[in-house]
């Protein structure tokens, strides 16, 4: 997933609130103008990672480093002035409408130009379909990552689930 222009890049990340610890050691990294998709299930710690990039929780080991700077530290006014933004999920109560597809074609838009992103989405195979790469969380620790084009249905269920990868 890396190449010669990684723009975002984590490395041994922990993170947690209060006295529990919710990531393990999560790396990931993310070249200008790419898209990588975190998938995983309820309690998978996509939205601590989300939260840790954005500065909201603090990170109690590893690093986070934009365009070669580290930025594990710094706060959430900080990170938006150097282009690091966290747009909120909204609930999709009406799933069927055209706007969790009008978000997609705009991740596609934001990739084309240069904007990198990375992508928390309830609808894996939608988000695979937008992104050029996946990290599958569970437990707080990466079990998979790669090329989305190389993550299996089976095998993705079975991360899922907590069982062994198929194959």
């Amino acid at each position: 997933m890396s190449g010669d222009d990684v723009l975002l890049e984590v490395r041994g990340l922990r993170a947690g609130y209060g006295a529990g610890e919710v990531l393990h050691g999560v790396d990931l990294s993310l070249d200008e103008g790419g898209c990588v998709a975190v998938l995983g299930p309820n309690g998978a710690g996509k939205s601590t990672l989300l939260q840790v990039l954005a500065g909201h929780v603090r990170l109690r080991g590893g690093s986070v480093t934009l365009a070669g700077a580290e930025v594990g530290a710094c706060s959430p006014e900080v990170l938006a002035r150097c282009g690091l933004y966290l747009l909120p999920e909204g609930k999709a109560v009406f799933p069927t409408l055209t706007v969790v597809a009008e978000v997609f074609a705009a991740v596609a838009r934001f990739s084309a130009t240069g904007t990198a992103v990375v992508l928390v989405e309830q609808y894996v195979h939608r988000a695979l379909a937008v992104a050029d790469a996946a990290v599958v969380l569970a437990g707080g620790r990466v079990v998979w990552s790669g090329p989305s084009a190389e993550l299996d249905e089976a095998d993705l269920a079975a991360r899922y689930l907590g069982g062994t990868p198929v194959g």
